[in-house]
């Protein structure tokens, strides 16, 4: 027997009492290995379980400085957009806006798992047109903003001589190339023919000003 929480969305069913009756088939028991020098060894290049202990310690505390430093430039971008107020070119605004359109289909799409029988419009076709006129719409002050983080980020790029290595670009080939579990050289042959290099560059860039902003940033941690 059970009973509904009293916040459920059903408010007949909320606060009752109900019986379900469960027939258990299979039963697991986990077996948790003792935690040893052994242990260390066989889970990776760990000589004792301090080791491991801590390399475990160091990744959660480099994952903490991480997601520390993306939350001040993600600050530092909001920053740009309204200090940085001029007119921009319209082909950008539509540039940008597309691929925002492009990314919440595809999340639509990993959302829905592709489910059977439900398809997005072919591109080009009256509903996509149609689609993505309305998404432009509701989004383009949105896509204003991005458009003028991403001019400022190039005018403090060039002021700072900023330079993207091709060693850097390669390896962020690489890492995509791992993560689609294809050869760095078909992945960069992808990238090429879809025009798509010149984004990396672009994103490589943005992320080294940021950088920049934030080592010069005074940041004022509040409770």
């Amino acid at each position: 027997a059970y009973n509904y929480r009293e916040d459920i969305y059903d408010k007949e069913l909320a606060g009752n009492a109900d019986r379900a009756n469960i027939t258990l088939n299979e039963l697991f028991i986990r077996e948790v290995p003792e935690l040893d020098d052994e242990f260390a060894k066989d889970v990776g290049d760990f000589e004792t379980v301090d080791d491991l202990k801590k390399a475990v310690r160091d990744d959660i505390e480099a994952r903490m400085r991480g997601m520390s430093s993306q939350d001040v430039q993600a600050q530092l971008r909001e920053q740009l957009g309204p200090k940085y107020d001029f007119e921009v070119p319209e082909s950008l605004v539509e540039r940008v806006l597309s691929g925002m359109f492009h990314e919440q289909e595809q999340a639509h799409s990993q959302e829905e798992g592709h489910e059977e029988g439900h398809e997005h419009p072919e591109e080009g076709s009256e509903e996509h047109n149609k689609a993505l006129e309305a998404f432009s719409s509701e989004h383009r002050d949105e896509a204003l903003v991005r458009v003028r983080i991403m001019l400022a980020l190039d005018i403090i790029g060039e002021q700072e001589n900023i330079e993207v290595a091709e060693e850097q670009i390669r390896q962020r080939v690489a890492m995509m190339a791992s993560q689609y579990r294809m050869p760095p050289e078909q992945m960069m042959q992808y990238l090429v023919n879809s025009g798509r290099v010149s984004n990396i560059h672009a994103e490589l860039r943005d992320q080294q000003v940021l950088q920049l902003l934030e080592d010069n940033a005074e940041i004022e941690e509040v409770e």
